[in-house]
């Protein structure tokens, strides 16, 4: 279709980056969007007012856990009125997941009546930038764009593909001293996402861009059959138990802090030794247990699979 007969349309990328990462992703997914007479293309980056510190404090890094888990928004500075006042076409929302659930950043931003404003009745993508475990953010995420009454038509998710438990010695490396690697000459690999797959976002914005030249709907998933959102099913079972665990420790630290700041250090302290067991321990044992009841799980896991690689699929 000839581009002078399109009707303008306004697109709103809303994301916070601690690292600068999802940033990246979000302005390849988007590239094919940019400079397009018939697009405008807004960023609304979230700026909580304290800044939660890169490279994290040891104490800072596990301190968040609890208000992750149990979604406590943290004070968020205001959106420009250019945006606030605007109405979109199209939402593409970024997110980290920090504790099996979306950072405290976007979560706030998602309990705000800004966020009521812009995303009440409209197409969303959502882009997903983690280690490797985002299942359980995702439910939490759907729940609140349901609440917002927000069309989520589709979910880009981009993980890093180094093998466990490579992937976790480098994301603590990366996320408490800054250093992005690779580490001990190699031995432990660059963490986060590749450059080849941040890269490769581009064929997300391209689908994007067909549909508007195509004059489609953003009404349903325009991008099925890209590998938008590849589920591992390995985790599938290990987050789903995860989860729960961190819902009892996340209520013990917080009412430990009821109580007294010194407690909730001590109780930090052992759920950090919990973890690190779970992660070198649990975590292997329940790989190989689901390795070995296959033949059982699999039907389960497959319709798991399927249905947490919704809206876009596999």
């Amino acid at each position: 279709m000839d581009a002078t007969q399109i009707k303008k349309k306004k697109i709103l990328v809303i994301y916070f980056s601690q690292t600068g990462q999802l940033y990246n992703i979000l302005q390849s997914f988007t590239s094919p969007l940019q400079g397009k007479s018939f697009i405008n293309v807004d960023f609304l980056e979230i700026q909580p007012k304290n800044k939660f510190p890169f490279p994290w404090r040891p104490v800072d890094f596990f301190d968040v856990f609890p208000e992750s888990v149990y979604e406590e928004p943290c004070g968020i500075c205001s959106i420009s009125d250019s945006i606030s006042n605007s109405e979109y076409d199209l939402i593409i929302l970024g997110y980290q997941v920090w504790y099996l659930s979306p950072s405290i950043p976007v979560m706030s931003f998602l309990k705000t009546k800004d966020a009521e404003r812009l995303l009440r009745g409209k197409p969303v993508i959502t882009v997903i930038a983690c280690r490797n475990m985002w299942l359980q953010a995702q439910e939490s995420m759907k729940r609140h764009l349901l609440r917002l009454k927000a069309n989520h038509i589709d979910n880009v998710t981009l993980v890093d593909n180094n093998p466990f438990p490579l992937n976790m010695l480098s994301i603590l490396i990366w996320m408490l001293l800054g250093k992005k690697g690779p580490s001990l000459n190699g031995k432990i690999p660059e963490s986060g996402i590749s450059g080849k797959d941040t890269g490769d976002c581009r064929r997300f914005g391209k689908a994007v861009l067909d549909a508007i030249l195509n004059e489609k709907m953003f009404c349903r998933p325009v991008l099925k059959g890209l590998g938008a959102a590849n589920v591992n099913e390995k985790f599938i079972l290990i987050e789903e138990i995860g989860y729960k665990s961190f819902k009892i420790w996340g209520a013990l630290l917080r009412g430990s802090g009821r109580v007294s700041p010194g407690l909730r250090k001590l109780a930090l302290i052992l759920y950090f030794v919990f973890l690190m067991i779970m992660v070198f321990t649990a975590v292997p044992i329940l790989l190989v247990v689901q390795i070995i009841l296959r033949p059982i799980l699999g039907k389960k896991l497959k319709a798991k699979r399927d249905y947490y690689a919704l809206p876009s699929g596999e």
